[in-house]
């Protein structure tokens, strides 16, 4: 059950193919929060929090990528902001997992197929670091065969 970490909201499929990789790009970001952008009175996100990890807008919120230390920072500067606690888990029938921590769920062995096809194909999950785009579900629709969506940001192909 390989995993493909892509950035999402940015065009291009540019982030790591695997749990070890994404572990690597995300090893100072510990919180994902939503700011909604009525909430900023007209001031700008780096008033609040300078030198974010990470920013992906989508006009009308925006999802920021935050170290503990600028979590702390938000916390004090008085802009209200959701954090999502269910950022990286994967949600699908019993399974709860977060593939970068957790790694991959426990199966019973009836459960376990072939890694591939005889004609070379398998099954994968492939996670979004952020809520997908209709820009972003093209592109990844141009790439492979889109089987099925499973939050977070996760798609079967």
């Amino acid at each position: 059950m390989p995993l493909a970490a892509l950035s999402s909201a940015t065009g291009e499929f540019d982030v790591a193919a695997s749990p070890q990789s994404r572990q690597a790009l995300n090893d100072s970001v510990t919180h994902v929060v939503t700011v909604h952008r009525d909430d900023l009175r007209g001031r700008n996100l780096s008033e609040y929090v300078p030198a974010v990890q990470r920013i992906v807008d989508y006009g009308a919120f925006a999802r920021l990528e935050l170290t503990d230390e600028q979590y702390q920072q938000l916390q004090g500067s008085g802009l209200q902001f959701e954090e999502d606690e269910d950022y990286g888990i994967i949600n699908f029938d019993r399974f709860r997992f977060d593939p970068v921590t957790d790694g991959e769920p426990a199966l019973n062995q009836e459960l376990v197929g072939s890694a591939a096809s005889a004609d070379g194909k398998s099954l994968q999950f492939v996670q979004l670091r952020n809520t997908p785009t209709s820009a972003d579900i093209q592109m990844l629709a141009n790439n492979v065969s889109i089987v099925q969506y499973y939050p977070n940001n996760t798609y079967l192909v």
